[in-house]
Parts: C-alpha cells; structure tokens; sequence
C-alpha cells in the first residue's frame, strides 16, 4: 500500500482542534512524506534476511568500536520478530553471553508504558486528557512569575509541553548519586522551581511529566502503578521479561557498564532502582517483549492495549522537537527514514542504551538493546532501517534475481582484514555488497559489486573516493571466498568468533 503520513478522520481531526484550543498546544500533524510505492512481502522478507546476515557480521565489531559489552537486536515484520540475535556479553564478570532474550534497562522507553496506561484510562473514561493536573493530584500546587501548575492539563505532560523541569530542577542528584526519590520526597521537595517556562508554549522534554503521569495513574486507578501496568500491559500482552522497576533475581539480566576513555576501561555501573521515577525511566524487558507491545500500538491494526483513536492520537502528530523532520506525540518520537515514517522510543540509564521503532505502514520494527552508554543506538537502530530501504528501494544497482547456484550465504559472507581496516562482505542476489563495519550507517559508503566474470567484479558506488568503475577480485576454496582483491590493496577473509 501507498505510504503517506495522517490521513484521519474527519471526527480526529475536529478532537485533534479542540485539544490544541483547550491546551494552547501547536499539534502538528506530520507532512506528508513522498510516496515511496508498494512494497511487495516478498521482498521484505529478502531484505530482512539479508540485513541479518549483515548485521551477524557488523555487530561483533560495533561493539568494539563503540567500547560496549554487549548488544540484543532484532527484526519484526507483521509483528513477527524474524530476525532476534545477541552479541557480546551481558555480564563481563562472568563471562555471561547477550542473547535475543537478554533483559536491558530500558530507560526512557518506560515512557510509552505510562502513556499507555494513561490512554486506557482515558478510553475507559477514567479521565480526559485535558484535565487539568491538579484534578488528580491535589498537592501538584505552586506558581511563580513563569507559570502556574493548576493550569497543567495530562495531554501537556504526555506531549512534553508542560514547561516543566527536566528532571529534580536541583532538589536531587539522583542522575550522578543512584538515589532516586521516592514519591513522599518528590512531594516533600517539590516546589516552583520546578516550572522553567509557561506552559502549552514549546516542546520541553521532561522526565518529571511521565513521574506526575506515573501518579496520575495510581490516584485514578486506585492501584499501585506497579499493580496497573501488570494488570493491563504485562498481563495483557503475554510480556514474560518486563517489568516496572530493577529486582534482585532477574532471569538473563544484562549489567550496565559505562567505558571509561580516560582510563581505558570499561565500568561496572551497578544496578540502580529509581522509583518515584519507574514510570519515567524504570522498566526493565527484552526485545522479544518489546516486539510485542511496539506492534500492538499500531494504529493501523487491530489491538489488546488501546482503542484505534488513540493510536491514531498517540502516532499521528505532535511537537517538533527541534530536529530534522522529527515530531513528539504522547511518548512517541514520530520520525521519516528515508521517507517512512516511524515511531518509537529510545533510552540512556546508567551504562545503557536502546532504540526501538516501527515503520507504521509496512510493519516492520527494528529494536536494539545495550549495555553501554557509548552505543549509539539510535544511528544503528536508523541504519538497520536504511539498509533494509535500501535493499529495497536500490535493487536496480544490484542483480538481484541471478543465482551462482550455491545457496548457502555463509560460503560467500565474511569479514574481511586488510591490516588497517575491515569490510563486511555480503552476498545480496547476484551482487556482494561491501560494508565499513565501523559505521553505525551499513549503506554509507557502501559498495556493490556486479559480477563481470567468475571471480571479476565491478565497483559501483556513489562514493567518489572510492573505486567506483574498477575491479576487484575474488579468490575461493571449497569453503568459500578467502581473499578480494581490490585495485591497491588485498584482504584476508577472518573468523569473528575466533576473535
């Protein structure tokens, strides 16, 4: 199907109009992105495939280069996760390996769970979204020359706009000291340095919003925010690796490590429970679990967790936020990759890092996991989706529907050593695509390879500084290929699980 941005209903659109009135917020619905035609199942499935056999190569190295232990990443496509894979170690101690199942420190993620409570309780009319703040949380009472927090409604908290601080607004240090408050001290410290600029005026990200919204839910539900999300998402869904906080005793826990590079050593970082703040940065899950929830919230499917409208209104507009082409809705930055759009979620916590979207029309979802704060889970959750995108929008640059009459991948994928450098070598089709595996990007620089004779390529690549219009060459054994020849330089196929 033809992809493109908003196309709500007429009633969404007049709800849409009457929350921007009530909350004096600039709801922005998306522009459109250009058509990018019909993606056939087929191919996905192909490019998914063979973006995994990329990534099997690219991500033991990534790690390194980024001074990460370890990383979870995986795949969906229809809500089926096809591609689930760890890399590294999830305990460096022990020598405990990362697998597809390993739990992380999800961090800011936890967002899109309390936003979801919200909404339930919001379908169920447990509460409006423009109820004003105060309405559910009494004492939630102060003013200065800024703003007035009775003026507050639950949509500002959800889309950021409530003009409030960051986090502690200087009262705690809980980001440097691993001392989250719990609610009595957040209530006890609270006061009106906590409000920065008028409400309903700009896009202010605030973890302090998801811990009023994470109270919010306790005052209308009667339970613990605990109770709620296990009730109604936990349960719900199936989720056999989530949960709202850190416990002792977790099964295939991953530890947070921070590298140090002053003093060339990775960090044990210890394990942290926050609280007062679990609904804004607590919980803990997998990809697997992840894969589940990410997909329930699409808008444009059937769901266990909300009501289609909201979907809709938690997907389909929100602020900018200040970058390129980038939107935030109700816990949900709402982004274009190369001309998809795609919603999600990523995370920073102490030694942690974690990107999960989905590409809402074509249901493919990308998550990745880790347990580094160096990892730059963003730029390698985005370049997953470019190279997919580009295995399907550029297919005319390689020979895709030609056999060598080998099947298996393993005989011709491998990671090549020039002394000073790697490639990925990976057979897309007829073609092999040549990849820089210290990028978080799969697609810059990247080079195709067309055959011209048995073992003779030929370079083309939009990299002009590359070799784009020479030959390289291959050289095979029974096992497949040893060594490419390139124009001025010779790499020697390695085993990464050696290394």
């Amino acid at each position: 199907m033809l992809f493109k941005f908003g196309e709500v209903s007429e009633r969404l659109k007049e709800h849409a109009w009457k929350a921007c009135v009530l909350a004096r917020v600039p709801w922005v619905r998306i522009p459109p992105s250009p058509p990018v035609g019909k993606i056939m199942e087929k191919e996905i499935l192909n490019a998914i495939k063979i973006t995994g056999e990329i990534i099997d190569l690219w991500m033991p190295l990534k790690i390194k280069f980024a001074g990460t232990p370890g990383v979870s990443v995986g795949i969906s496509y229809k809500g089926q996760l096809l591609y689930k894979k760890g890399f590294g170690l999830r305990d460096v101690e022990k020598g405990f390996k990362a697998d597809a199942s390993t739990a992380y420190h999800i961090a800011s993620i936890s967002k899109m769970f309390t936003a979801v409570a919200i909404l339930q309780l919001k379908d169920r009319k447990k509460l409006s979204l423009d109820d004003n703040v105060i309405k559910h949380l009494p004492w939630f009472r102060v003013k200065n020359e800024v703003g007035d927090t009775d003026e507050i409604t639950i949509r500002e908290l959800l889309n950021h706009s409530s003009g409030l601080a960051r986090d502690g607004a200087g009262t705690t240090m809980h980001w440097s000291e691993k001392d989250f408050p719990n609610t009595d001290e957040l209530k006890l410290k609270f006061g009106n340095q906590f409000i920065i600029n008028k409400h309903g005026t700009m896009f202010k990200y605030s973890n302090f919003n998801f811990v009023l919204l994470g109270l919010v839910v306790e005052s209308v539900s009667g339970l613990s925010y605990e109770e709620f999300i296990k009730e109604n998402i936990i349960e719900a869904l199936g989720l056999k690796n989530t949960t709202t906080d850190y416990k002792e005793g977790f099964n295939n826990y991953a530890k947070g490590y921070f590298f140090d590079i002053l003093e060339d050593k990775i960090l044990d970082l210890g394990s942290v429970r926050t609280r007062a703040y679990g609904s804004a940065t607590g919980f803990i899950s997998n990809t697997i679990d992840l894969n589940r929830f990410l997909n329930d919230l699409n808008p444009n499917n059937e769901g266990v967790l909300l009501s289609k409208e909201s979907k809709k209104e938690m997907t389909d507009g929100g602020w900018p936020t200040g970058k390129k082409n980038e939107y935030y809705g109700f816990a949900s930055r709402l982004s274009l990759i190369e001309g998809r759009k795609v919603m999600g979620h990523g995370g920073v916590f102490y030694g942690y890092k974690n990107r999960i979207n989905l590409d809402i029309e074509n249901e493919i979802g990308v998550f990745v996991l880790a347990n580094g704060e160096s990892f730059p889970a963003v730029d390698v959750n985005a370049g997953i989706f470019k190279m997919m995108y580009y295995l399907l929008d550029k297919k005319g640059e390689y020979k895709e529907n030609e056999e060598r009459g080998i099947s298996d991948s393993n005989y011709y994928n491998g990671l090549f050593s020039y002394g000073r450098g790697y490639d990925i070598i990976v057979r897309a089709g007829n073609s092999f695509l040549a990849i820089n595996p210290s990028s978080s990007d799969p697609t810059g620089g990247i080079s195709v390879l067309n055959p011209v004779s048995e073992n003779e390529f030929l370079v083309t690549t939009k990299d002009n500084f590359a070799n784009p219009g020479e030959k390289v060459k291959f050289f095979w054994d029974k096992d497949g290929i040893t060594e490419i020849y390139w124009p001025s330089s010779k790499g020697k196929r390695i085993n990464i699980n050696e290394k």
